[in-house]
């Protein structure tokens, strides 16, 4: 990620009949953030879903997912009967939309992504 921290100073300078405009750049800095090992990783696909199904792979087990709506209704709970790193989901019930997903977790930690339907 790039952090880039730019201080503007105008001065502006009247001399009899002339205007003079002048601007300084300070405090550039450029840090590049390393790529992070997160314990949460979380893919899911189709995105936007198409279809009644999508998939969602992880790097832990999922236990269970909560899909909400967009005014934070749980429109569908799906626990996972065999905890594992992939899971299904049936969405035939969803309208086209933006939904949010919360995937749990067996040390029960969580994510919030987001995804459409079409």
């Amino acid at each position: 990620m790039l952090y880039l921290r730019l201080t503007l100073v105008f001065l502006l300078l009247l001399c009899s009949e002339a205007t003079l405009l002048f601007s300084q750049v300070n405090n550039i800095f450029y840090k590049e953030e390393q790529p992070r090992d997160d314990k949460q990783s979380v893919m899911f696909y189709p995105n936007p879903v198409d279809g009644d199904t999508f998939t969602i792979k992880a790097n832990q087990n999922i236990t269970e997912i909560e899909i909400m709506n967009v005014i934070g209704q749980i429109i569908h709970r799906q626990k996972n009967k065999i905890p594992g790193t992939e899971m299904q989901v049936d969405m035939s019930s969803g309208q086209r939309g933006l939904y949010t997903i919360k995937i749990v977790f067996e040390d029960k930690t969580s994510v919030i992504k987001k995804f459409m339907v079409e």
